[in-house]
């Protein structure tokens, strides 16, 4: 039986990228794209996917009259993540070929698509890439990756409280015995499955149960609340 199917054009190409869903569209940052330049600093790059309309669109650069606003706004990366809490998109982690690995806190207002640097305390994670993150209520949680300073891969769970926007070390009840990175980190109830290899670091969701193809050897943490 003969049918149309809808063929896409215009979406960005890359790898290690970051993505999340609010409402029906799909906000996509960053990424490595073999041939473009990433040893210049320049403004980390957003495209944004209509799921109604099926159409890409790659949002205007953020203008910024001065140093202080410039600082506010994430640098081009790959290897980092995103999260989704209310109308604002997390940013963390990641690197460039020039300024290495990250651990600055960047977030998106998703309605005036509007970028800004929130004030964190507690127990900031090193600088990585390559790590997974998810939501559970208020707190994001990131897991593994590639820690720049310690040069090794982590098996630290963190966790950001955004109501508060302090950071902490976890205390998982169940050890994990492999380093690893880009794991995936869904939350189903109030566990974190924690998966040696997978497809994806990031996880399109905003309910509490987020779940995610493709997994192998898992282990579930409970973390300490």
């Amino acid at each position: 039986m003969l049918q149309w199917t809808v063929h896409l054009e215009g979406g960005p190409r890359r790898v290690n990228h970051a993505a999340v869903a609010v409402g029906h569209k799909v906000y996509s940052f960053g990424g490595y794209c073999s041939g473009e330049d990433y040893e210049t600093l320049r403004q980390i790059d957003v495209h944004v996917f209509n799921a109604v309309s099926l159409r890409w669109m790659k949002l205007p650069p953020v203008r910024t009259s001065g140093r202080d606003q410039a600082w506010e706004v994430p640098y081009m990366r790959y290897g980092h993540t995103a999260v989704v809490v209310d109308d604002t998109i997390y940013i963390w982690g990641g690197r460039n070929d020039t300024e290495g690995a990250c651990n600055v806190l960047y977030a998106f207002d998703v309605s005036h698509h509007r970028w800004f640097r929130p004030k964190v305390s507690g127990m900031v994670p090193g600088a990585r890439d390559g790590h997974s993150a998810c939501v559970q209520g208020k707190n994001m949680y990131i897991f593994g990756g590639y820690e720049q300073l310690a040069d090794c891969f982590s098996n630290d769970i963190h966790k950001l409280d955004t109501s508060t926007m302090t950071w902490s070390l976890v205390n998982a009840r169940v050890s994990i015995v492999c380093h690893f990175m880009e794991a995936i980190a869904p939350i189903h109830g109030k566990d974190i499955p924690m998966n040696r290899s997978g497809v994806c670091k990031n996880v399109i969701s905003s309910s509490d149960k987020m779940r995610a193809g493709l997994l192998c050897t898992q282990k579930t943490v409970k973390p300490f609340h």
